[in-house]
């Protein structure tokens, strides 16, 4: 098995049985143009997927390869599998889309990637969920039928700790109950929620203590414009009388974590949504009796009243009352955190999770030769169907992100291939720019470019070709120098105006000063 992850050093090394290579998506910065309009994440997720790809080719070079797995997370198999060099396994997790509906963050970039997502899942040789809600999510988020895919509902798991780890008593005393909170401080995992049922539960049991381990993740979504202060600032703001006893500890690595679980008396994570629910996990590995919400994986992973509680996402009255119940019954908690662990054993193990994974990749490989029918039919119909070509102003179409992977995958070849479609719409751009007032041609500097081409193609067409290597670079360059561009349109429309000097001589005279800058 290879592992590949993201590492600026390039190591190759061994963890597990496992050989695990680093790759630099910074290394080649294929798709900058995207990040100049606007796309910043969609560029540097398909530098790691394009980087990825080529270790991916590497390995399979030296070491034959038969199946890529691949999280739809970040689209990191995106590149692997528009090559359909090798099959693709995507496993399915919370969806961008999901994402941005709920921390209300919707922009065109998010539109983009979760369409991109739906090209990444038609595209896949089979498709994983890791839990009933996550299935649902596929034909709810993104209109995929998994009858129609080769689909499977794998758990994940995670190997159990020892047995002296695990309480086999009720522990004695009247000490502090201590409530952990693992995870992101953004609005998705709860945050908020939990700050709001702090105070009822500390007003009813004053000894309890809270610890919030996670980092803040209050710029991504937007709470730190909103509120104008991180989330641990906000809760020091808003609940001043309550601070004495509620840790933030930031990110913690792995061993601090552990410790965490194993410390605490119960864990709460109240996610809005979760396509599983992992924390909840490792909370029952230690045996400590988890509270979640009603909404995602944590349905299948947590039986209400039997191995956790259960309560409605974003009501935090009702996840105080959660948390009051487990504080005042001490065998309560035992008997809870009990259960979860038999139930963790028996369901949630690490060997089931692999044997799970094993039997799908043959699955998909036995399937392979009626797959790769299908999947062709299946991966072309999601990219016409996510990737229309009519987007608004700039924005960016998956269909237009399909092409250029496409185009960095095969080289001058596969340009050169495209050659005639591109001088098409070169031509119906320069066609529309003839025929707008000269007053109207204050075009940005790239559309001014792609007319320039188009112009020169019949008597300089190698000249042409050329430039569609350097277009993307220069068009990156450029898009950032908004004063250069509102210059370069004033200076063409005063120097056509002037005189009647061929309109392709001037934009040409234009470019070569834009380069040099």
């Amino acid at each position: 098995m290879h592992v590949i992850t993201a590492g600026a050093e390039g190591q190759i090394r061994t963890v597990d049985g496992a050989t695990v290579h680093e790759v630099d998506p910074s290394a080649v910065n294929r798709y900058r143009s995207f990040a100049a309009r606007g796309y910043p994440n969609l560029a540097a997720w398909l530098n790691y997927s394009h980087a990825s790809y080529e270790c991916t080719q590497a390995i399979h070079a030296r070491y034959g390869l038969d199946v890529v797995d691949s999280p739809l997370w970040n689209l990191d198999g995106m590149v692997t599998a528009v090559s359909r060099s090798l099959p693709v396994v995507v496993r399915v997790v919370t969806a961008m889309k999901q994402i941005a509906d709920v921390h209300g963050r919707q922009s065109a970039e998010t539109e983009a990637l979760g369409e991109l997502e739906g090209v990444l899942l038609g595209a896949s040789a089979g498709i994983i969920s890791n839990s009933v809600a996550s299935a649902e999510a596929l034909t709810r988020v993104y209109g995929i039928q998994p009858h129609d895919h080769v689909h499977g509902i794998i758990p994940y798991g995670m190997v159990p700790v020892s047995e002296s780890d695990v309480p086999v008593d009720p522990p004695s005393g009247n000490g502090p109950v201590t409530v952990l909170f693992v995870g992101r401080l953004e609005k998705r995992k709860g945050i908020q929620d939990l700050f709001a049922a702090i105070p009822a539960v500390l007003d009813r049991h004053p000894d309890v203590r809270f610890t919030i381990a996670g980092s803040d993740n209050s710029t991504e979504d937007g709470f730190a414009d909103e509120a104008g202060v991180s989330y641990s600032a906000y809760f020091a703001q808003e609940y001043a009388g309550y601070v004495d006893r509620v840790r933030f500890l930031g990110f913690v690595d792995e061993d601090r974590l552990q410790e965490l679980y194993r410390s605490c008396d119960i864990f709460v994570a109240p996610s809005l949504y979760e396509s599983f629910g992992l924390i909840y996990l490792e909370a029952m590995n230690f045996a400590r009796p988890v509270i979640g919400c009603n909404a995602g994986g944590p349905r299948d992973i947590i039986v209400d009243g039997e191995t956790g509680l259960l309560v409605p996402p974003a009501d935090p009255e009702a996840l105080g009352e959660a948390i009051s119940r487990l504080v005042a019954s001490q065998d309560e908690r035992f008997a809870i955190g009990q259960a979860g662990r038999r139930r963790l054993l028996e369901r949630y193990s690490h060997t089931a999770m692999a044997t799970g994974f094993v039997d799908f990749y043959r699955r998909v490989l036995a399937t392979r030769t009626e797959s790769k029918t299908n999947n062709g039919r299946v991966a072309r119909g999601a990219m016409m169907e996510h990737g229309v070509d009519q987007g608004l102003g700039n924005r960016l179409t998956s269909a237009e992100v399909i092409r250029r992977i496409r185009a960095e995958l095969g080289g001058p070849s596969e340009r050169s291939s495209s050659f005639a479609a591109r001088m098409a719409g070169l031509r119906r751009m320069h066609d529309d720019f003839r025929a707008e007032p000269v007053g109207g041609r204050l075009l940005p500097l790239k559309k001014l470019i792609y007319w320039c081409m188009a112009s020169t193609v019949d008597r300089q067409s190698k000249v042409v070709d050329a430039l569609f290597d350097t277009i993307d670079d220069l068009a990156a360059e450029v898009e950032q120098q908004e004063l250069l561009i509102t210059q370069l349109g004033q200076e063409l429309a005063e120097t056509v105006s002037r005189d009647d000097r061929p309109e392709t001589t001037v934009a040409e005279t234009r470019i070569d000063d834009a380069t040099r800058d």
